[in-house]
C-alpha cells in the first residue's frame, strides 16, 4: 500500500478496450456523456482518478483517461486539472456522442496522430 492514491490500474489498450466499449454502450443506452482525454508524459500515479474513470496506457508516452458522465466542457476542466497535478501535456479531448460513436472514433478525434498503430490487434 502506498501513500499516493494510485488505486486505479493503468490498463493496456488491449485490456481496456472491452471496458471502454461497455462504457460507450452504457452512455448510448442512457443518453449520457463520456469523454476521453489523451495526455503525454507526466506522472499519472499522482492523479487520483474518480472511481468510474479508466486510465489507459496507449504507448510509452501517452495515457488516455476515459471519463464517464463527462461532457466536452467538463473534459476540458478535467484535462487542465489532470495536467496541473501530473505535469502532463494534453494532446486532445473528445466526447461521446458529438466527437465519435466508438473508441476508435473518439481516439481519432482526440489525437493529433493517427491512432490506428496504437490499436493493432484490438477489435475496432
Amino acid at each position: 500500500m502506498t501513500n499516493r492514491r494510485d488505486d486505479h490500474l493503468l490498463l493496456s489498450l488491449r485490456d481496456a478496450t472491452p471496458l471502454v466499449e461497455a462504457e460507450i454502450e452504457r452512455a448510448r443506452r442512457y443518453d449520457r456523456a463520456l469523454a476521453v482525454i489523451i495526455v503525454t508524459g507526466g506522472d499519472m500515479s499522482l492523479f487520483a482518478a474518480r472511481i468510474p474513470d479508466l486510465l489507459v496506457r496507449l504507448d510509452r508516452k501517452r495515457t488516455m483517461v476515459v471519463a464517464p458522465e463527462t461532457d466536452t466542457e467538463r473534459a476540458d476542466v478535467f484535462a487542465a486539472r489532470l495536467c496541473a497535478i501530473t505535469g502532463a501535456l494534453v494532446e486532445g479531448t473528445a466526447a461521446f456522442p458529438g466527437d465519435g460513436q466508438s473508441l476508435a472514433s473518439l481516439m481519432r478525434a482526440a489525437l493529433t496522430i493517427d491512432p490506428i498503430h496504437l490499436m493493432d490487434g484490438v477489435a475496432r
